[in-house]
């Protein structure tokens, strides 16, 4: 091919075989953003949905009036208060407990 195309010949050939090699990454390159573009969009969706989930909590939370509910039903409140204090003390204990274990199990 060389002999055909004259001096230049062994040029364009090496142009050839770079266009080729640009062609290559240049896919691979796409195949990439493609993924990360879908994976952008998976997490889009969740973060979305979380928030949504967020924000109707916040609202179930502020709707949520302690002093009415104490008016309407004492006893229920000071229960559900009661364990919920219990619950957290509970989780406390535990989560002491094990961090204490592990200082005292290292050397």
């Amino acid at each position: 091919m060389a002999a055909v195309l004259g001096g230049g010949g062994w040029y364009i050939v090496k142009l050839i075989g770079d266009n080729a090699v640009l062609e290559a990454s240049a896919k691979s390159d796409r195949l990439a953003i493609e993924g990360w573009s879908s994976a952008a969009m998976i997490l889009s969706d969740k973060y979305q949905t979380i928030e949504a989930e967020k924000n109707d909590r916040i609202k179930k939370i502020t709707q949520a009036n302690v002093a009415e509910m104490v008016k309407t039903n004492p006893g229920r409140t000071a229960i559900r208060i009661n364990n919920a204090t219990r619950s957290l003390f509970s989780e406390f204990e535990s989560a002491t407990r094990r961090n204490r274990a592990a200082t005292t199990a290292a050397p």
